[in-house]
């Protein structure tokens, strides 16, 4: 899996651009590429994070999204291994 950071907006998106953004991600989530997805409470950006093959088609998913297509965010990945994940059933725990 791939965490993605994108920072707050550059410039505000339209009504259109939004409504793009919006459906690529639920696009993405009925694929089962897009595990989760929200905004920071501050405002400050969002997180998402992405089931990937590997950092190169992390790193498609995320450009092709319509708010960094267009010039409205920017985004920083890294890769990250789950080891606790109550998520999904039977829950991923590690070993004490």
């Amino acid at each position: 899996m791939y965490a993605v950071e994108m920072t707050s907006f550059v410039k505000m998106p339209e009504d259109d651009i939004k409504r793009e953004h919006r459906m690529y991600l639920k696009e993405n989530v009925e694929k089962g590429k897009l595990r989760l997805a929200g905004r920071m409470i501050d405002n400050t950006g969002s997180f998402l994070v992405w089931e990937a093959a590997d950092l190169k088609e992390a790193k498609e998913l995320a450009s092709a999204d319509p708010y960094f297509k267009n010039g409205y965010t920017t985004f920083f990945m890294k890769g990250w291994d789950i080891f606790w994940n109550n998520f999904v059933s039977p829950p991923v725990t590690p070993e004490i």
